[in-house]
């Protein structure tokens, strides 16, 4: 067991390749289930924190071998303008109904939160560090750190929101009938940020724009009013 733990721990891209194999074979299992509950980032966690916990690795030496998917998150964000611009018309036509629809969503997400924070007398530190929880983690993190708040809780934050709005947005629009590929778009967007629109992405190329246009709007609505909203408390 030593030597298998050394052997992973001084490998440069171990961190890397389990995260990888962990995502696609979570992805393989969803569309073979068709279980919208096994997310491929629900299996990847559970895969990983089991490897870790297993074969006792040390937390900061996995993440040093798999920071590239960090890294990553900047460029896979700007990347989702490509789809966007294919459905540039459909944008034209329905821009004012999008810059509403975004920004109502981006907004009721802040004050449900500040809501949430002021009935159960919320820390006000915890109460920044998840404001921004319905925004992708490259953007939030930035905004988190000008709070001065805890990076890893609004990551969390993050990914409960995105997994569960991964979940259950397709099957909420199923149940209310929301066909509208823009709509069903927006909502997964601006509600469960990148995890959201690559759901929307299987959905097609219009719900997969729309979903990328809202998590960019979003992200920038909530730079704006986070300020604000987040000395509240």
């Amino acid at each position: 067991m030593t030597t298998v733990v050394n052997t992973l721990q001084n490998g440069s891209y171990f961190g890397l390749i389990l995260t990888l194999a962990a995502f696609f074979a979570g992805r393989w299992i969803t569309r073979r289930t068709g279980i919208r509950a096994l997310n491929p980032m629900v299996f990847s966690m559970i895969v990983i924190t089991v490897c870790l916990l297993v074969f006792r690795l040390d937390y900061d030496t996995y993440y040093s071998s798999a920071k590239v998917i960090s890294f990553l998150l900047g460029p896979t964000t700007v990347a989702l303008a490509v789809p966007l611009y294919r459905q540039v018309e459909v944008l034209k036509k329905n821009w004012w109904l999008i810059l509403i629809s975004v920004a109502c969503g981006a907004l009721s997400a802040m004050l449900f939160i500040t809501a949430f924070a002021v009935i159960t007398a919320l820390n006000p530190d915890v109460f920044r560090s998840i404001l921004t929880k319905s925004i992708t983690t490259a953007i939030a993190l930035g905004i988190t750190s000008e709070f001065g708040a805890y990076p890893e809780l609004t990551v969390f934050s993050i990914t409960v929101t995105g997994i569960t709005g991964a979940t259950l947005g397709i099957l909420a629009c199923r149940w209310f009938r929301i066909k509208e590929p823009v709509a069903v778009g927006l909502a997964m967007g601006t509600a469960a940020h990148a995890i959201g629109t690559s759901c929307a992405l299987e959905q097609g190329d219009v719900e997969g724009s729309m979903a990328g246009l809202a998590l960019a709007s979003a992200g920038l609505i909530t730079v704006v009013a986070a300020p604000f909203i987040g000395y509240l408390l």
